[in-house]
């Protein structure tokens, strides 16, 4: 329970930070501005000793990058994986304005993701929270 309430504190804590330094952030509705929900529907924290033993044994490491590239996408078997659901509607009238849902997953770099188990679901939630900030610019929804 605790290191679900730690990832979902984090999701938060990066959405704001990224869509703060480019939108103008407010605690009630007024015309022209949009209420984002989001939902971390699935974490998957990897297996720190599987992964570490794919990524480094002589020949292992080799078979389960390619089988990895060829059967899932790029996404190693061991790593972590996050799926999150967002939507947003206008603030004053209710009505929807969009909707998306995404899953990513981390991949078998070497270091990085198997001396930190956290480490593919936290890029997950940056990747998620500059994509939404830089699109949200781009669409003109926000003022900065």
């Amino acid at each position: 329970m605790e290191q679900r309430q730690a990832a979902a504190n984090t999701f938060y804590s990066d959405l704001y930070n990224a869509l703060s330094k480019r939108c103008q952030m407010v605690t009630s509705p007024s015309p022209g501005t949009m209420r984002m929900r989001f939902a971390l529907v699935d974490a998957k924290i990897p297996n720190a000793t599987e992964n570490t033993v794919a990524t480094y044994t002589p020949y292992v490491g080799a078979a389960y990058g390619l089988a990895s590239l060829a059967f899932n996408n790029g996404v190693g078997y061991f790593a972590g994986t996050a799926s999150a659901e967002g939507y947003a509607t206008d603030a004053a009238t209710g009505g929807l304005l969009w909707e998306a849902v995404d899953k990513r997953g981390g991949t078998t770099a070497l270091v990085e993701n198997t001396l930190n188990n956290c480490n593919d679901v936290d890029h997950a939630f940056k990747a998620w929270s500059d994509q939404l900030a830089s699109r949200m610019q781009e669409l003109g929804a926000c003022g900065r």
